[in-house]
């Protein structure tokens, strides 16, 4: 129970953070193991990762509620704006979900960790040099461009937000843009993979050990630090400090390496 409650609050919070949190996870699952507790990844069941994506979808949906509703209040007074964006963000997104299609048939086991580890950490290093005026309006051709780095960013060792902010930030995006495009781009893979999880835990043997009080309580409470954890990358970044996270991308690299 430990371990998968550990387990859960590690999915969880750092998904607010740029640092690959399904790398996280499997440095876990590989630890224990090693150690000789790796009896608890065997009750784990498929596809249980994506019901932990729920918190998060909850953690978006609050603190991006008040520019999503403002979007709707314009749709009145400007409606060929809003849907003109929703068109962009739209075909990011299908870009994204193609090459989520070609993963799941080619399989992502071909792609080195520690590649992807350091592919991170230079993104991130990299944050130090973007210049942090310039700014630019959201293009079609960025929604594409974001699209299919999202949609590379699945690969084992890359963050998804990481490597899409970097890359939205050096197409001289906005703070705000960058930030928001890099989870909004998420949130139509979120809520399929929760559904998909839900009914595969269903029908698992293993469910009451996973979906039960103590483990609600873990997501709850993970759920509140991922909260406060995605305000202060929101500060980071906006004060042009997130790149020091490449400094701790070091650990998980050294750490895949050992084990």
């Amino acid at each position: 129970m430990l371990f998968i409650a550990l387990w859960i609050a590690i999915q969880i919070i750092t998904e607010s953070f740029p640092i690959s949190s399904s790398t996280h996870v499997v440095l876990l699952e590989k630890l224990t193991t090693m150690l000789g507790y790796g009896d608890w990844i065997n009750r784990i069941p498929d596809h249980f990762d994506d019901v932990l994506h729920f918190p998060t979808l909850c953690v978006l949906a609050y603190v991006f509620w008040p520019r999503w509703t403002a979007m709707v209040r314009m749709l009145w007074y400007h409606w060929q704006r809003v849907v003109l964006s929703l068109l962009k963000t739209g075909s990011g997104v299908f870009v994204t979900i193609v090459l989520y299609g070609l993963f799941i048939v080619i399989g992502k086991e071909w792609f080195p960790l520690q590649l992807g580890l350091s592919m991170t950490l230079g993104l991130l290093l990299s944050l130090r040099w973007v210049p942090r005026n310039a700014e630019q309006p959201y293009t079609m051709i960025m929604a594409f461009i974001l699209g299919l780095v999202q949609g590379i960013a699945l690969l084992p060792g890359l963050s998804r937000l990481g490597t899409t902010y970097v890359v939205a930030r050096w197409l001289r995006l906005s703070v705000r843009d960058a930030l928001e495009i890099s989870f909004v781009f998420q949130v139509p893979l979120i809520i399929p993979a929760v559904a998909r999880g839900l009914v595969s835990v269903y029908k698992s043997p293993f469910a009451g050990e996973v979906l039960n009080g103590k483990t609600l309580l873990v997501m709850l409470v993970a759920g509140v630090v991922a909260y406060k954890a995605l305000l202060w990358t929101m500060e980071l970044a906006r004060s042009g400090q997130l790149w020091k996270w490449s400094f701790y991308m070091i650990l998980p690299l050294v750490m895949s390496m050992l084990i």
